[in-house]
């Protein structure tokens, strides 16, 4: 259920979401133009989006720059390539040596969910053309592997075979 209209620390996150929609579909109008631009005045000169005010704002840097890699492949405005590559920048700098991604920058902890939105930002980042370095994919080639039971394949979410991170009462209806 909807509990009330959100909460800002995510709007990076959230906008990248609505934006990939409407790029995806392959729509570049003025609004979306404007949502990228948005992005792009939230990126600080690290290349991360969005405040550190919540441990989760990985997940912002991750779709903001997924979004403007995909801004920047249909339009091919230099600001959203610009924009893009620092922000893929960030999340390599951001990723643990020789492995995958958690909440923050090189926590030494992955996990599936984080690696899996930072990967998509990096694919798209290499469809587009910007510089991605590949070893980023071996390392999270390797996190599922890492987190596969080998009896039942069921890819834990920080354990291997182990739950998934959703509230018991969603694992028990949605198994």
């Amino acid at each position: 259920r909807c509990d009330g209209a959100g909460q800002a620390l995510y709007d990076e996150g959230v906008t990248g979401l609505a934006l990939l929609a409407f790029l995806r579909a392959g729509d570049v109008t003025p609004g979306v133009r404007k949502g990228l631009d948005f992005l792009i005045a939230s990126q600080e000169a690290g290349g991360r989006f969005g405040t550190v005010r919540t441990q989760h704002f990985i997940y912002n840097s991750a779709i903001a720059t997924w979004a403007l890699s995909e801004g920047f492949a249909r339009t091919r405005d230099k600001r959203y390539e610009a924009a893009a590559q620092l922000g893929l920048d960030y999340l390599e700098k951001a990723r643990n040596p020789y492995l995958a991604w958690r909440y923050g920058e090189r926590s030494g902890e992955n996990d599936t969910s984080v690696t899996c939105w930072c990967v998509q930002a990096l694919a798209a980042g290499q469809r587009a053309g910007l510089r991605v370095d590949k070893g980023s994919f071996g390392g999270a080639r390797a996190w599922p592997d890492k987190r596969t039971g080998p009896a039942a394949g069921q890819v834990g979410y920080i354990v291997r075979g182990g739950a998934p991170a959703r509230p018991q009462d969603l694992v028990d209806r949605f198994p």
